[in-house]
């Protein structure tokens, strides 16, 4: 019963990176037209609360997440501006694709609709998910992976990530698709 309950938590999380991994199977990479992606990382973490959020990245380590946002949150990098109370879901994307690395945050609510955007100033210590338990081991295994437990590095919860890795016509990983679930969600 026990092993039942925690397969029915996790495997959700494994369908939606093969699934996501399908509508990215054709983008030279994670920022290429990812509005499919983000409606369906929202349907999904509509219906699958244990799921807390959607990191993909590809070898430029360009960043797409898309994420629940908690109550009374603040913009990133600001120390007391709130986001809008209907804020719902964030989604963050990080381009490297020129010499300037870009980083931008949407807000949207529970309808999908953007309410908030904000730009992260410039700096030199953008996250790079190709630096990251879930994108290293994807990347080794070249298949879909299962991180051991780890502390998520935006909310600071332990958690577990699924991945699946997607291949250019040559056979090589292009874009990693991640999501991933809180150890209290499983619990």
């Amino acid at each position: 019963i026990i092993t039942r309950a925690t397969e029915d938590q996790l495997i959700p999380a494994k369908q939606m990176t093969q699934f996501t991994g399908r509508l990215a199977e054709n983008k030279p990479n994670i920022l290429d037209e990812p509005n499919d992606i983000i409606h369906q990382s929202i349907m999904m973490l509509d219906l699958f609360p244990q799921i807390s959020g959607f990191y993909n990245g590809d070898t430029k380590g360009n960043l797409l997440a898309i994420r629940r946002v908690e109550k009374d949150s603040l913009y990133p990098y600001s120390k007391d501006q709130r986001l809008p109370t209907a804020a719902v879901y964030e989604v963050r994307t990080l381009s490297r694709n020129t010499s300037i690395t870009k980083e931008f945050f949407q807000y949207l609510d529970a309808s999908g609709n953007v309410i908030a955007m904000a730009e992260r100033p410039p700096a030199t210590d953008y996250y790079d998910p190709r630096t990251r338990p879930w994108y290293m081991g994807a990347l080794e295994k070249k298949a879909s992976y299962w991180s051991d437990p780890y502390a998520f590095i935006t909310t600071r919860q332990v958690g577990i990530t699924a991945t699946e890795p997607v291949f250019d016509s040559n056979g090589a990983v292009k874009i990693i698709m991640s999501a991933d679930i809180t150890m209290g969600e499983i619990s």
